[in-house]
């Protein structure tokens, strides 16, 4: 367990703060820390950053350099998922 990998302040004073585990956890928090949403989005290890139009981008890798497994999301404030991309082995699925 390697804990918090990566925290984002938005615009809006949120904090988003992404948990490296066995999975990849998103977490939202309000300014006071109060939890708005969790979210466990691949296996692997990852970073998120806030994009100018009001979504999250997170990528994320799995599996070793011989079988790596790379992933990238989309998603709303929210926590909704916009949509997601996976790339193995140089193939986009």
């Amino acid at each position: 367990m390697s804990g918090v990998k990566d925290a984002v302040i938005l615009a809006n004073g949120d904090i988003i703060s992404l948990i490296n585990t066995d999975s990849i956890i998103i977490v939202a928090m309000d300014q006071q820390g109060a939890v708005k949403w969790r979210k466990s989005v691949s296996e692997g290890t990852g970073l998120v950053i806030e994009l100018i139009d009001d979504h999250l981008l997170v990528g994320g890798v799995s599996g070793s350099s011989f079988s790596a497994i790379s992933v990238l999301f989309k998603l709303a404030l929210d926590g909704s998922m916009i949509w997601q991309k996976t790339y193995e082995e140089g193939f986009i699925s």
